[in-house]
């Protein structure tokens, strides 16, 4: 016998109002409060509550609650050294740093202490909460001046210092960064010291690199370094694009404590940076876009702002033409690397000067009075193999190195030295002039001489790309090719800069931009023509970083 699907009775639903009668009865399901309440009493074994009789009005969801105070302490008189560890919610092997605090540090500031500890970008919103009230249903909110503009009630993070939530160790405080990843971090107080006259704020210790921007979340993150980890996994084709983009390939994640140090100390160099610039407070001279200087956009080919670049020599005023017109956590963030280029050198060594002055200065000395080209206007085959003999004692040029025109080096010293004003072309003839042949028996004055002319480059993308080259190396940030690289292609970008050629924000070719003056600063880094086989640091060296501070010098 076959079974046959017989249709149920009907359900009695609950009636929905009628707008032109009576409201529904109290019990209905509508009222989410009156249900909850007589949930929780069913629960704790009290009488139900009777529902009133007579017309009421249904209690709304979206009711505004007023929440409790912000539960904050009393800070100490004086304020004190703590020692914070904040951890990224959900990783294994966790991602961590372990932070030396000043105790009366702004929430403000804090944020963007944990975002240069942990490496984001500060691309999106962020959040602190208690730890009593991690979600902000019960309490007050800590601001910020987004959450502000939105109507939120609380104190703005900017009003509010650490040791009005942390006071012993143990005690928490929650911050979320990207409500949209998701990341959130927490917040332990490790341990509790005197303060110290150094206000400094430090990274002590910490593991794993933190994640890049807009992955997805942590279990992206995690999937994404396996696939990164591994040639054959099955979703590698579909990741790859991204794998090349954060350089994942042959990822290492160990955190360069180094690194993130200077981060923390550029923080504090804003300020000095933004003065020497005469911006004034981030965003005091903020330029809003072409209307407000008077430019048409169809008037230029290359970004709007290109049209208001200052060509002159003066680096100040290049400067401040290039950051005038970004944001003003733009304007922070590059006059943090402004301040640290700027310290102040009390003496320049001698032996950095003459290494950074010594390919050029023997390059001019081998000119003589004069060196006659070839026909085709080459420097002659012997004098090639001479000057490489010098130039390159390592022989780290593995071809022949007899003819200009096959050591493109030597081609690139030559333009160099021409640029620099130090040699010309004269009827068929390459003759040193007058500055050359004085400053190529000085090393100081080749010094001065050099550090008064750079940048090279004088396209508008070029000059600005060079001035960003001469910022990050006289920050001590060059510490190899990639990671050069990867700042220029970020740093172009906020600039405003189209480049192309890959990368992370499409603008990987950005330092092809800027070769002449990298050539100048590697040479002076390391004093050769070529730097060593497998070498990558020649930026990082003290000839380089000194001659860049001396290039960004009015």
């Amino acid at each position: 016998m076959t079974e046959q699907w017989t249709p149920k009775p009907p359900v009695d639903l609950p009636l929905r109002p009628d707008p032109q009668g009576a409201p529904p009865p109290v019990d209905n399901v509508i009222d989410l409060f009156a249900a909850k309440e007589r949930l929780h009493a069913q629960n704790a074994g009290d009488q139900i509550p009777t529902p009133p009789t007579g017309p009421t009005e249904p209690a709304s969801f979206f009711a505004v609650r007023e929440k409790n105070p912000l539960p904050l302490l009393t800070p100490p008189s004086e304020p004190r050294r703590l020692c914070v560890r904040v951890r990224l919610n959900d990783s294994a092997p966790p991602i961590w740093r372990s932070l030396s605090l000043p105790s009366d540090i702004r929430l403000d500031r804090l944020h963007e202490v944990i975002q240069v500890a942990i490496g984001w970008e500060d691309t999106h919103l962020h959040q602190f909460t208690t730890a009593g009230d991690p979600l902000g249903y019960e309490t007050e909110g800590i601001l910020t001046p987004f959450a502000l503009a939105e109507g939120d009630v609380g104190v703005m993070e900017s009003d509010l210092r650490l040791d009005q939530f942390l006071a012993e160790p143990g005690d928490l405080l929650h911050y979320t960064y990207d409500f949209g990843d998701g990341w959130d971090h927490t917040l332990t107080l490790d341990l509790v010291e005197p303060d110290s006259p150094d206000a400094a704020v430090r990274c002590l210790d910490g593991a794993r690199n933190g994640p890049p921007e807009d992955v997805g979340g942590m279990f992206s993150y995690d999937h994404l370094l396996t696939v990164a980890a591994h040639s054959g996994h099955p979703d590698r084709e579909q990741w790859l694009p991204t794998i090349r983009a954060l350089n994942l390939r042959g990822f290492v994640d160990e955190i360069d404590l180094g690194a993130i140090n200077r981060g923390l100390a550029r923080l504090d160099l804003a300020d000095a940076g933004l003065d020497w610039l005469d911006l004034g407070p981030a965003g005091a001279n903020h330029w809003d876009g072409p209307d407000a200087a008077g430019l048409d956009h169809a008037e230029t080919t290359e970004p709007w702002f290109a049209a208001a670049m200052v060509q002159s020599g003066i680096p100040r005023e290049a400067l401040r033409a290039m950051f005038t017109h970004v944001g003003v956590q733009a304007q922070r963030f590059f006059a943090g690397y402004v301040g640290a280029a700027m310290v102040p050198q009390a003496e320049l060594p001698h032996d950095a000067v003459e290494t950074a002055t010594m390919v050029i200065r023997r390059y001019l000395m081998h000119l003589g009075d004069g060196i006659t080209l070839t026909a085709a206007g080459f420097l002659p085959p012997a004098r090639v193999r001479t000057l490489m003999k010098e130039l390159d004692p390592d022989r780290s040029w593995l071809r022949p190195a007899n003819r200009e025109s096959a050591v493109y080096h030597l081609g690139d010293l030559r333009e160099a030295v021409v640029a620099l004003g130090l040699a010309r072309k004269l009827r068929g003839v390459l003759v040193p002039t007058k500055l050359g042949r004085s400053a190529r028996e000085s090393p100081e004055k080749m010094w001065q001489a050099i550090a008064a002319r750079l940048p090279l480059e004088r396209t508008p993308v070029g000059r600005e790309i060079a001035f960003l080259v001469l910022m990050v190396v006289g920050a001590g940030e060059a510490t190899g090719f990639v990671k050069m690289r990867a700042d220029l292609d970020k740093f172009s970008s906020i600039l405003g800069w189209e480049i192309g050629g890959g990368g992370r924000y499409g603008n990987d070719s950005a330092y092809a931009e800027a070769m002449k003056t990298v050539d100048v600063l590697s040479w002076a880094g390391t004093g050769r023509l070529l730097p060593g086989r497998g070498q990558s640091d020649e930026l990082s060296l003290p000839g380089a970083v000194l001659l860049a501070r001396a290039a960004l010098r009015d």
